[in-house]
């Protein structure tokens, strides 16, 4: 705090305060209009923009050519398991997410 040797000092002191304050509101009053909710873009831009693939129908394939005919689609092969089932012995009976589908480039795709 400024010191203050008489009675109109501390007047000008807290008139010159009040006077500060009053500026700071008035200027934060004029700065602070937006655009309306529906104009403001998200900060996200560049998450939506990521490069999205169609998944290729593995079914019926090899363990070894569908992980093949995944990562030419730019897609990361994941884990596979045995099971029985119709087909044939040996090759790919399911697959998720279905072929046709649209995924991000890069998502790990399970046989």
């Amino acid at each position: 705090m400024v010191p203050v040797n008489s009675d109109k000092g501390i007047f000008q002191f807290f008139f010159c305060r009040v006077a500060m304050l009053l500026l700071i509101i008035a200027a934060a009053s004029l700065c602070g209009s937006q655009e309306p909710a529906a104009q403001v873009r998200p900060p996200f831009k560049a998450i939506l923009a990521l490069p999205q693939v169609e998944v290729p129908n593995v079914i019926g394939q090899t363990p070894q050519a569908a992980a093949v005919k995944l990562r030419e689609a730019g897609l990361v092969p994941g884990k596979t398991s045995t099971e029985v089932g119709p087909g044939t012995v040996g090759t790919v009976l399911r697959q998720d997410p279905p072929q046709y589908s649209v995924v991000v480039r890069g998502t790990t795709f399970d046989e």
